[in-house]
């Protein structure tokens, strides 16, 4: 599954505010705005629920490695936002800039 695209049907990820997210970009736009207790109810020392969404629906587990020990949602964001912008640009899937 290419992450520039949406999660197939009843792969999007469903927020603690019962949202749906169907893809990347809806992911970081979402995560600018999520409150920090719905982020952390994602986002813990014990698990990282964006990362595993990212890494089981899409398969980029460059991406997925590097969200999955972060814990400010805006850092996320970016992050997300860089790696959509490298791929649009013509990045191959399997490379990951610092």
């Amino acid at each position: 599954m290419n992450i520039l695209q949406d999660a197939p049907e009843g792969q999007e990820l469903q927020l603690k505010d019962g949202r749906k997210i169907k893809n990347a970009q809806q992911l970081a736009e979402t995560l600018e705005t999520l409150s920090e207790s719905a982020f952390h109810h994602h986002v813990s020392n014990e698990k990282n629920d964006f990362s595993d969404w990212i890494n089981t629906v899409f398969q980029d587990n460059a991406l997925a490695q590097q969200m999955r020990e972060m814990r400010v949602k805006k850092l996320m964001s970016k992050q997300i936002k860089a790696r959509l912008k490298n791929l649009k640009e013509g990045e191959p899937l399997t490379s990951l800039r610092k």
